[in-house]
C-alpha cells in the first residue's frame, strides 16, 4: 500500500510537466529511469517516430511506473523506489525557484534531488546549466561529467560540456565532442542541437583554424530541416554560417527569418548580427578572459 501511495505521488507531481512541457518532460522522465534497466534499453532503442513528445512521455511514464513496482535494478545495486517521489518533488521545487529568479535556491533543490536519488542525473544536469548561466564554468563541467557518468548516453550533457569548452576557448575539445555525438547518430532534436552547435563553432570561432563556412552551412541546414525550420536559434546559426562563406544575401535573409520567429528578448543579439551582415561583416564570438 505504501508503495502505491509513493507511485501515486510521483504520478501527480509529474503530470504538471507532461501538460506544460511535453518535450522537456520526455527528457526529464528519461532521466528518472535507471541505467542498465529494461526500460532504459527501450528508451535507447527509441519509440516510433510517429509518436509526438506527449505520447512518448506517457509511454516512458508507463515504463517507469511498471518498473518501479519491481524496484528497477541499476548496474549491480537495487535502488529503493521510496526515494523517487522526494527527488521529483525537489526538482519541481527547483523549477518554481527558477521562475522566481531564485537560482541559488534551485541549485540547492537540484542538489537535494540528486542526493535523494542518485539516478536523477537530469537534476545534476540542470544544476550544471544554472552554473553555466552564472559563468561558473568548471562547476558546470563537473556536473555534466557526473550526469554522463550515471548515464553515458545522455547526450544533452555532452553537448553542454562542449558549449562550455567552446566558451573557454577549448575549441579542439568542443569540436571533437560535437563530432563524436553526431557520429553516434542521436535521435532528432539531440542531433539537431549538436549539428547547430558545431555549425556555430565552424562559423563564428575567433580562431580561423577552426572555421569552416561550407561545413557550417551544411550542419546548420541539417539542424533546421530536422526541426522543420521551427527553431529560430538554428536559423540564426544558418545565417552566421552563410556570413562566414561571404554569402551575405542569404545571411541577411535567414537572420531576418530568425528574428521573425523568435521573441523580442530572444532575438536582441540577432538584431546586432543582422546589422553586421548588412555591413558585409561576419560575426565572431568574443573570447572569455
Amino acid at each position: 500500500m505504501e508503495q502505491i501511495k509513493q507511485l501515486g505521488s510521483l504520478l501527480q507531481d509529474f503530470l504538471g510537466w507532461v501538460r506544460a512541457w511535453p518535450r522537456q518532460a520526455l527528457q526529464r522522465l528519461a532521466g528518472l529511469i535507471p541505467s542498465g534497466s529494461m526500460q532504459k534499453k527501450l528508451v535507447a532503442r527509441g519509440l516510433p517516430d510517429s509518436y509526438g513528445p506527449g505520447m512518448k512521455t506517457w509511454f516512458l511514464l508507463l515504463f517507469l511506473v511498471v518498473g518501479s513496482a519491481f524496484q528497477l535494478q541499476a548496474r549491480d545495486t537495487y535502488l529503493p523506489v521510496g526515494n523517487l517521489p522526494g527527488a521529483v518533488a525537489a526538482c519541481n521545487q527547483a523549477y518554481k525557484q527558477i521562475k522566481k529568479g531564485d537560482f541559488d535556491g534551485a541549485i540547492q533543490s537540484y542538489t537535494t534531488a540528486f542526493k535523494v536519488d542518485p539516478r536523477m542525473y537530469v537534476a545534476i544536469y540542470e544544476r550544471g546549466v544554472i552554473y553555466m548561466h552564472q559563468h561558473k564554468w568548471e562547476l558546470a563541467i563537473a556536473d555534466f561529467n557526473t550526469a554522463l557518468k550515471v548515464s553515458p548516453s545522455f547526450f544533452l550533457a555532452a553537448i553542454k560540456r562542449a558549449e562550455v569548452n567552446q566558451t573557454l576557448g577549448r575549441y579542439d575539445q568542443a569540436l571533437a565532442e560535437l563530432t563524436h555525438i553526431i557520429n553516434l547518430r542521436p535521435r532528432y532534436h539531440t542531433d539537431a542541437l549538436a549539428r547547430s552547435d558545431r555549425a556555430w563553432l565552424y562559423a563564428t570561432c575567433p580562431d580561423p583554424a577552426f572555421r569552416n563556412g561550407q561545413q557550417a552551412v551544411a550542419d546548420a541546414t541539417a539542424a533546421c530541416k530536422i526541426d522543420s525550420w521551427d527553431n529560430w536559434d538554428y536559423i540564426d546559426t544558418l545565417a552566421a554560417a552563410y556570413a562566414e562563406t561571404g554569402d551575405f544575401k542569404n545571411a541577411i535573409k535567414f537572420e531576418e527569418k530568425a528574428i521573425r520567429k523568435g521573441g523580442r528578448e530572444d532575438t536582441k543579439s540577432a538584431q546586432e548580427r543582422l546589422a553586421l551582415y548588412q555591413q558585409q561583416r561576419p560575426f565572431r564570438l568574443a573570447r572569455v578572459r
